[in-house]
């Protein structure tokens, strides 16, 4: 038997006085379970237990009813103490008496005559303020788990009042037993599997056309500004104009407003494929997410409607833990988890993600080159890009904005009722963190601004 903390009144008394014997006996390990029966050994604690003991000259004795306790311990069929548990137990008995007395659990049975006349009264008082306190806390617990279910049921009503019906929506997305179907204002259904893809190979391919884009459009401007003479490597050079300076101040000009344009798509694309990564890889956002939905509870409940078999409800629950853990649906939950549709669609776009994110990366940094060595003022290069970073960055928030001021989940009519509780709270937190993403890129944008009038100042 696995060592166990003791939780009840009963096992506490047994760690003061008695105690330490019981935290010994609570943690060996018993072999064999009998039927509740008092073995030998046993009737030898509790005949120890129940008789004198002497400390510093006097004589003290355990109370009746927490020898009964022992009893009733001992009694259990998943206790059954061996000769050598049983001569530890008592050898922790006598060892620890001035723990019985300083808690209270013994009293001296040589105390003066009218003490000991009032024994049985003190114990009937102690026993019946026990009592009383059991049946406070009784109240107590009750009041907490009513108002538990009544915080529950305003959750449940706030939830359908603000949830719209199917009447009220032209789109739906049901979750059935094997699917997600979704059926937008025309009645065409959209079936998505979990084991097949779900991300339409367009939205991965987007990504990564942007990014090429970018990237060769960033890489053909940097060479004409090297085929035509404008590129400025050296902080300085001659003062003297060379001949068709006013051609290549043009060019500077419509190369700089281009690349300002490139680098502001760029930057608006990085974000917004950072809250998908975020969004989508965080799988201990996305678990904490499932949980808050009241997906356990559904689950559990149709498991037990589907099946005679019975499982506790913390079997249930450590077995979808450890399957969501891993982003798999758990042996119980096969049909009814999220878990294996959001594993393939991190599937579905990993490489895309990966791919973009190494493309717009390069184009920026060719875009970075590009403005600041088009010119020998550097600093004209620097407010390029910060003016680059600063649309970028409002794009973000405006797409953010109007994400947030929609209700995307409002659009639809989703069942079951996790489901739409699982993905109201992972929009909000995404959308959360694309307005960090634009936070952060006013931040860098705000930063260049004030690098380009330092600079300015120099000139």
């Amino acid at each position: 038997m696995c060592i166990n903390k003791m939780k009840t009144k009963t096992i506490f008394v047994l760690i003061t006085f008695m105690m330490s014997t019981f935290l010994f006996l609570l943690s060996v390990q018993t072999k064999d379970v009998y039927a509740g029966d008092i073995n030998g050994s046993e009737s030898g604690v509790i005949g120890v237990a129940s008789g004198t003991f002497t400390y510093n000259g006097k004589v003290y004795k355990a109370y009746s009813s927490y020898v009964s306790q022992l009893y009733s311990y001992l009694s259990r069929d998943d206790v059954d103490l061996t000769p050598e548990q049983a001569s530890k137990a008592i050898s922790y008995i006598y060892s620890n008496v001035q723990q019985g007395i300083d808690q209270g659990y013994v009293y001296e049975v040589n105390a003066p005559e009218e003490n000991n006349t009032d024994l049985n009264q003190i114990e009937e008082e102690r026993e019946a303020e026990e009592q009383k306190e059991r049946e406070e806390v009784k109240v107590q617990s009750d009041k907490e788990v009513e108002e538990m279910f009544e915080e529950m049921e305003e959750d449940h009503k706030l939830t359908q009042e603000s949830r719209p019906k199917a009447s009220e929506t032209d789109a739906s997305v049901i979750m059935t037993n094997d699917s997600i179907i979704i059926t937008d204002d025309s009645n065409e259904e959209i079936v998505l599997k979990a084991d097949e893809s779900i991300i339409p190979d367009w939205f991965g391919s987007c990504f990564i056309i942007i990014g090429a884009s970018v990237l060769v459009i960033n890489i053909i401007i940097l060479l004409v500004l090297i085929i035509k003479g404008c590129m400025r490597f050296k902080g300085k050079d001659r003062n003297k104009a060379k001949k068709g300076h006013r051609k290549r101040r043009r060019i500077r000009r419509i190369c700089r407003r281009v690349l300002t344009a490139t680098t502001a798509i760029g930057v608006t694309t990085i974000f917004v494929g950072i809250t998908i990564s975020i969004g989508l890889f965080n799988n201990n956002k996305i678990i904490q997410n499932i949980q808050g939905s009241g997906y356990f509870k559904y689950a559990y409940t149709e498991y037990v409607a589907e099946n005679s078999e019975f499982v506790s409800y913390d079997e249930f629950l450590l077995d979808e833990k450890k399957a969501l853990d891993m982003m798999e649906a758990g042996e119980m939950t096969k049909g009814r988890s999220l878990a294996p549709y959001i594993s393939r669609m991190q599937i579905d776009l990993k490489d895309s993600l990966v791919a973009s994110g190494i493309l717009l990366i390069l184009a920026t940094a060719v875009a970075v080159v590009a403005c600041i060595f088009m010119d020998r003022r550097r600093d004209r290069g620097i407010r390029s890009v910060a003016i680059a970073v600063l649309i970028g960055t409002v794009i973000t928030l405006v797409i953010g904005i109007i994400m947030k001021a929609l209700h995307i989940e409002n659009q639809f009519f989703i069942e079951p009722e996790y489901l739409y509780e699982f993905l109201r709270s992972h929009l909000e937190w995404c959308i959360k963190i694309l307005l960090i993403a634009g936070l952060f890129g006013a931040v860098i944008s705000m930063s260049l601004i004030g690098v380009y009038r330092s600079k300015r100042k120099d000139h």
